[in-house]
């Protein structure tokens, strides 16, 4: 079972592949997105080089779907991809709860 876990400063969030294994045996009867033929939910990830970032995520199987592209009527760049189970992933570098900057600054 494949499983990835994000660090924050208080919480950890485990993210599981769709087949997840205790003792053995499957805890619950799990389909992935692509086996449901649709998008239960996408997650964004800041990230500080977008296009590296892609590259990285191509070269380790990721799908993407929506090129590397300046995002129009806000900053930053993003990318939008598809993991081995059909989850949408959308990555950029506008952090929307980074403080705006006070145009003096």
């Amino acid at each position: 079972t494949a499983t990835t876990e994000i660090y924050t400063s208080s919480d950890t969030l485990s993210l599981h592949d769709a087949l997840p294994i205790w003792k053995g045996e499957s805890l619950y009867t799990w389909s992935t997105v692509r086996d449901l033929g649709g998008t239960t939910a996408c997650v964004y990830m800041v990230v500080d080089d977008v296009d590296a970032h892609c590259l990285h995520a191509r070269n380790e199987g990721a799908v993407v779907v929506d090129e590397p592209h300046d995002n129009p009527g806000y900053p930053g760049r993003g990318y939008t991809a598809l993991d081995p189970e059909g989850n949408v992933w959308s990555f950029g570098s506008y952090d929307p709860w980074a403080p705006l900057l006070d145009e003096d600054d």
